[in-house]
Order: structure tokens, then sequence, then C-alpha cells
């Protein structure tokens, strides 16, 4: 028990120790003026793109109107913005008629750059031994997506990801 009490002991020295240095180090810095912290950085850099906040829409969950367009202009390769309620906006991706299944969409990015949000998606395709479904299928996406700003939906790349 003796052996116990003096192990527990000298734990908590060393940790008191090692806070106290990791605050020594923390205030030696930040006296110095180098400080560098994700409010520092974004100051310093405020046209560097930062992530928003998105969500993939459940098919369930997809306001009638875009469900609408949805069947309209799922056999094209396009992309729509619609407003959301207060604060939030719709975007519908779709990549056209495809003659398998296995396509889907890959969301990369959804950032904030300036006065707009950029999203950019990648198209991935099945293997090409792979088994897949042998009918015409039409892959698209909705996105919530939370922010006012103007929109604005990149191109994929030519060269698609492929799913193994």
């Amino acid at each position: 028990m003796k052996t116990l009490f003096w192990l527990v002991l000298i734990c908590l020295i060393i940790a008191g120790v090692v806070m106290s240095q990791e605050q020594a180090d923390h205030e030696s810095i930040a006296e110095g003026g180098a400080e560098l912290t994700l409010d520092t950085l974004l100051e310093e850099a405020p046209d560097a793109p930062e992530d928003v906040r998105y969500s993939v829409v459940d098919e369930k969950d997809i306001p009638d109107h875009i469900v609408r367009a949805i069947e309209e202009t799922k056999s094209e390769e396009t992309s729509m913005v619609f407003d959301g309620e207060a604060g939030t906006q719709y975007v519908y991706i779709a990549l056209g008629e495809r003659r398998t299944g296995g396509y889907h969409i890959n969301i990369e990015s959804v950032e904030r750059s300036g006065d707009r949000i950029l999203i950019s998606y990648s198209e991935i395709k099945p293997a090409d031994n792979g088994m897949v479904t042998q009918v015409l299928t039409y892959p698209w996406i909705v996105l919530k997506v939370n922010s006012e700003l103007p929109i604005e939906v990149a191109v994929p790349e030519a060269s698609p990801r492929i799913v193994e």
C-alpha cells in the first residue's frame, strides 16, 4: 500500500512539472508575439478557402420542387442551385445517363473563397472488370449547404476515379 502511495505521488509530481513546462513554453511564445493560432492564420490569409458545412440530403427529405427538377433533368449532365430554409441552399448535381450501375458522385470539397462558395466533385466509375447492373442509371446527388453566398459548381477533371 505504501508503494502505491509513493508511485501515485511521483506520477503527480512528474505530471505537474510537465504541465508547468508546457505552460511556460506557451507563455514564452505568446510574449514573443509569434503564437500561431487558427484565428491568426485566417487574419493573415483572408482569401484562403474555408470549409463550409454541408450535408448530403436523403432522397426522402428532398423538397418537392427539387424532386421535379431531378426527374426533368437527370438524363443530362447538370448542376442547379435552389434556395432553402433561412441560411441554406440546395445543390443538385447530375452526371447524366450511364449505361450501367456503379457510377457515383464524390464531393471533393465545399469551400468559401472570398464572396462565393465553390463545390468540386468527381465522378467515380466502376472498375472495367467489376460486376455492375446492366441497366441505364442516372447518378445524382443533392447537397444542403449552410450558406447564403452564391454557389459555383466546378466541372470535374477529365480523369475520373475508378472503384475497384
